[in-house]
């Protein structure tokens, strides 16, 4: 094969993946634009505001958005008002979830003392203030806390207590969320070398996900399969899976499974020698992760990108 031969190809291929790039980017940024028009709204609103009960209401959505937004440090600043708000007026419907919200955002930027702390405060004020559907999810933010502290026995305790409590609750929403812990536990599994015990648990929350017919509910435990197949080497199996999460969450305008998705796919192509393919995946996760301010997932796509590069001898 000549080399102007090559050069099409890897400008073709190029030219696809930039695409693909563009696309991506396009729904992130739309999305993110309709959130910011949200969250500036609900801080218009709350300017004007002086009733106690509305001002909290609107200092917790506040928060809880910017946090789905992934702006970490400012929704850390309206969490920490709203607990402390709803302290002050002994209103504690929003103060233990805003202290479950803070516990996710310090997980998110490894700031683990910190994590433990407001977690362990949301379940106290959950039991202490008779407020039953927060304590799963106090649970949950265990696991994950434990899962990335390498504590996996007491991480897989926590899950398993997470999904029991969310599967005993007549609430819909609540009952849902036992999806995520089940997630959670198969994770672990994983990175436990167990594949057959994390199957077990992704393929529990993928079967309730699909009932409920919800993209966002789908995706990750639909990633978590993948990511068992990649490990066994059923790379077109894997392969399959990513690409439909990647598909699926382009219709949302979402980013974080598009992001895993990607990284998966990068996985596949160092596997299969093609590592122009793999700069190209780990590149797109990694410049997603960073408008995100995701730290853990920054610091995981830059040593991918950096391998990448090593395999294609970009020194």
């Amino acid at each position: 094969m000549t080399n102007s031969i090559i050069c099409q190809m890897r400008y073709g291929f190029l030219l696809k993946f930039y695409f693909l790039f563009f696309c991506l980017w396009l729904s992130i940024v739309v999305r993110a634009q309709i959130e910011q028009y949200k969250i500036d709204s609900l801080k218009t609103t709350l300017s004007h505001v002086n009733a106690d009960t509305s001002r909290l209401n609107l200092l917790f959505s506040i928060g809880e958005s910017l946090w789905f937004n992934r702006q970490i440090p400012e929704a850390i600043n309206y969490l920490k008002q709203t607990v402390s708000f709803g302290e002050e007026k002994k209103d504690y419907r929003h103060s233990c979830n805003a202290q479950l919200l803070l516990g996710h955002a310090w997980l998110r930027t490894a700031k683990y003392d910190s994590a433990l702390t407001a977690i362990t405060n949301s379940l106290n004020c959950s039991q202490i203030n008779a407020q039953p559907e927060h304590i799963p999810k106090a649970y949950q933010a265990f696991t994950i806390l434990y899962k990335q502290l390498g504590d996996r026995g007491k991480a897989i305790d926590y899950g398993l207590k997470a999904a029991d409590g969310y599967e005993a609750s007549n609430i819909e929403n609540i009952n849902v969320q036992s999806i995520y812990a089940w997630q959670d536990v198969g994770k672990i599994f994983e990175l436990q070398q167990q594949p057959d015990k994390a199957l077990e648990y992704y393929d529990k929350a993928l079967q309730k996900a699909k009932v409920k017919k919800k993209d966002y509910l789908i995706m990750p435990p639909m990633l978590g399969v993948a990511n068992v197949y990649l490990t066994q080497g059923r790379l077109t199996d894997a392969k399959k899976l990513y690409e439909e999460v990647v598909a699926m969450d382009r219709k949302v305008g979402g980013a974080e499974p598009t992001m895993d998705g990607l990284n998966g796919l990068g996985h596949i192509a160092i596997k299969e020698k093609n590592y122009l393919a793999a700069i190209v995946y780990y590149k797109i996760a990694l410049d997603t992760a960073i408008r995100r301010n995701l730290i853990i997932s920054i610091a995981g796509f830059t040593s991918n990108l950096g391998y990448a590069y090593f395999l294609y001898n970009q020194y």
